[in-house]
């Protein structure tokens, strides 16, 4: 009787895994069921890109960082602690800049790439989009400190709305044609003054420049005199105190600098004119208690600078790691309490006035990393590795994390590859100064790892590494060709010259001539020769859109098998790329990266941007969304655990990485 019961549950078993699979290609599943029983984990590093912050007047130690793809983040402790708060809003969203109702601070505003203005009401639990123009980018919002109904927003253009972002009507008169908006303030005394920095055209000839407001934005008036030629107005700070004294970060052709204003804006001079000209300054924010002391958050080696004698002298006394700043808020109330938001390394405080800096972003993850890698003989080491951000490593299976970047002149890293037998070497192509590093102690420290490559830092788009001698490396350059290195990349020779970009390399597991190249634009390339020779095997790639291939992975057991992904869907050849077929069409078409089971290949996992992670455990012909616990489903890349294969690694475009452990077999009925 119990062997007629197991029997009886695993035909229902096996019925429930029929209906929630669909088969490819013209479609992936829209599953529930079996896929709710593959969970994903957020698992780090915290930090990322902060664009913009803002703190609740009314509770100061509630504060709000957009970030730079991961969405919202909300802390209600101090920056202690962070959670995200924009789940359901889109599975990636760059935030622009955040606004707070000061008398309701309950309401929030944002303005987002491709989304226009989100509102909540709630604190951010939810979001409702509330600007009517389409997916427009609105990087600046301006609320009416008094009538904070009306609001302000500035784009492509400047946009007012007086019942709460309901209805939106432009106001544009005055400002050059083609306007962008590059700055917008409101003056807290007098609401009806704004203040934009505004980018613009007269015929060919672009137009830049400081314009004021003193009706509510019906008319501009261009200002500024003593500013240089066509400034671009970065950041506005109005005195909270006296707001006819103004202080305004400007880049222009003839230099960067911060100036100060004693007039409504009629007439400008330069101040820290021994610092700001050699800084791009992102951001001022001015003490509301104590107007004369201004804080400038630089892109540079000074990171936030504090002026206390309202903008003559400027010092950089601060303990900060990563002096590079996008953001700053103040705590009106506290006003010695300072946020900054870092170009990659989250959330800094300071409780002293800027005299010492301490990371904040305990739970914010908002890097945005393009691969992860699991060391193959180590499977707690993890490597991740960021445009933008650099080299993070956990040596622990994700639970902790730090970056490794010393000796790195560049974190605009767009591979690594991790050495098989010896998983503390590794190396990473990077889009700037050094194009290639090594590291040779678990990237404690890089040398650059150049010689024989061409020209002056070309940019180095994949690498690959032979499994069976590691000592083999092949690296993908941009619009150079393929080159290879047999020395572990002390020395490199070129393989194969080509004006390609290269998006991905594989060599065959099981034989070190066969090495396969992904390009953007022309299909897949191989070598049977160890890269004599190359010749493109695209049959069935007919369509110019299959030709645009993101990633190649090759089945470890049977390496004639091979999967891509292209700009249009996920393709198959069991004959060593000489044919191609098409085998799946996800919603998101784009597939940016795959991964095969070493154990058992016909384990299939791929990345959708947008769509997130598929999985098929018959070689492609079925497939069902594992996308449980994952909020953010701009994938970017995959990795697995060759020795646990049931554990994957997802890379995620502004939210760091994730992780899905093991499960076990899920049984819908038994019977006893």
């Amino acid at each position: 009787m119990r062997k007629v019961n197991f029997i009886f549950a695993a035909i229902l078993f096996l019925a429930l895994l029929a209906l929630i699979t669909v088969a490819g290609p013209s479609g992936a599943a829209s599953a529930s069921g079996l896929s709710d029983y593959y969970v994903w984990t957020e698992v780090g590093p915290d930090g990322g890109i902060i664009t913009t912050l803002a703190v609740d007047p009314q509770t100061p130690t509630t504060v709000y960082a957009g970030t730079g793809g991961g969405g919202i983040y909300k802390s209600t402790d101090g920056g202690a602690h962070w959670r995200s708060i924009n789940n359901s809003v889109a599975p990636y969203l760059e935030v622009y800049t955040l606004v707070i109702d000061p008398k309701t601070p309950t309401t929030i505003y944002a303005g987002v790439e491709d989304g226009g203005v989100l509102k909540s009401t709630d604190g951010g639990t939810t979001w409702t989009k509330v600007f009517p123009g389409g997916n427009e980018d609105i990087p600046h919002l301006a609320i009416d400190p008094q009538t904070p109904t009306t609001i302000y927003a500035g784009g492509s253009g400047a946009y007012k709305s007086t019942d709460g972002g309901v209805t939106w009507n432009a106001i544009n008169t005055g400002l050059p044609d083609g306007h962008f908006i590059r700055s917008l303030a409101i003056d807290p005394q007098n609401p009806s003054v704004l203040y934009s920095g505004a980018n613009g055209w007269e015929g060919l000839t672009l137009i830049r420049g400081l314009y004021k407001s003193t009706d509510g934005g019906d008319h501009w008036v261009k200002i500024g005199s003593g500013l240089p030629d066509n400034p671009d107005i970065i950041a506005i700070a109005i005195n909270p105190q006296d707001s006819s004294i103004l202080y305004i970060a400007v880049e222009s052709d003839s230099g960067n600098g911060v100036y100060k204003s004693t007039d409504g804006g009629a007439t400008w001079q330069m101040v820290g004119a021994d610092i700001f000209p050699l800084l791009s300054t992102f951001a001022l924010v001015i003490d509301p208690k104590t107007p004369n002391v201004i804080y400038a958050g630089t892109y540079g080696v000074g990171g936030v600078y504090k002026s206390t004698d309202g903008g003559q002298t400027w010092l950089a006394p601060n303990s900060m790691d990563y002096p590079y700043v996008y953001a700053l808020a103040i705590d009106p109330q506290s006003t010695t309490t300072l946020y900054a938001g870092t170009a990659g390394d989250g959330v800094y405080k300071s409780t002293n006035g800027g005299t010492d800096w301490v990371a904040a972003h305990n739970g914010l993850t908002a890097t945005s990393f393009d691969k992860v890698v699991v060391a193959p003989r180590s499977p707690n080491l993890i490597y991740a590795a960021s445009n933008g951000g650099g080299v993070a490593k956990s040596t622990d299976g994700g639970n902790t994390w730090s970056y490794i970047n010393e000796g790195l002149e560049t974190y605009q890293i767009l591979d690594l590859a991790v050495n098989p037998l010896t998983p503390t070497v590794l190396y990473v192509g990077t889009m700037g100064s050094g194009s290639l590093y090594r590291s040779t102690d678990g990237g404690a420290s890089w040398t650059k790892s150049r010689n024989g490559l061409p020209g002056y830092n070309p940019v180095v788009d994949a690498l690959a590494i032979d499994p069976q001698n590691p000592s083999v490396l092949y690296a993908g350059l941009f619009e150079e060709g393929i080159y290879k290195s047999t020395d572990g990349g002390t020395n490199w020779q070129l393989s194969w010259s080509s004006s390609d970009q290269f998006n991905a390399l594989a060599v065959d597991p099981k034989n070190s001539n066969v090495v396969y190249a992904a390009t953007e634009g022309s299909g897949v390339y191989k070598t049977t020769d160890g890269g004599s020779t190359w010749n493109a095997v695209n049959t069935g790639l007919s369509d110019m859109n299959y030709r645009y291939v993101n990633d190649i992975a090759i089945d470890p057991q049977t390496t004639s098998t091979l999967y891509i992904g292209t700009r249009a869907g996920l393709f198959k050849s069991t004959d060593g790329g000489a044919n191609w077929s098409p085998i799946a069409f996800f919603e998101g078409d784009c597939v940016s990266a795959i991964v095969v089971d070493p154990q058992t290949p016909t384990n299939v996992y791929v990345a959708v941007p947008s769509d997130g992670v598929y999985m098929s455990n018959d070689g492609g012909t079925t497939w069902s969304p594992i996308n449980n616990g994952l909020f953010n489903l701009a994938l970017a890349g995959l990795a697995i655990d060759l020795q646990n294969p049931e554990t994957l690694y997802a890379a995620i475009y502004g939210n760091g990485i994730f992780k899905k452990l093991s499960y076990g077999v899920f049984l819908p009925l038994i019977l006893r």
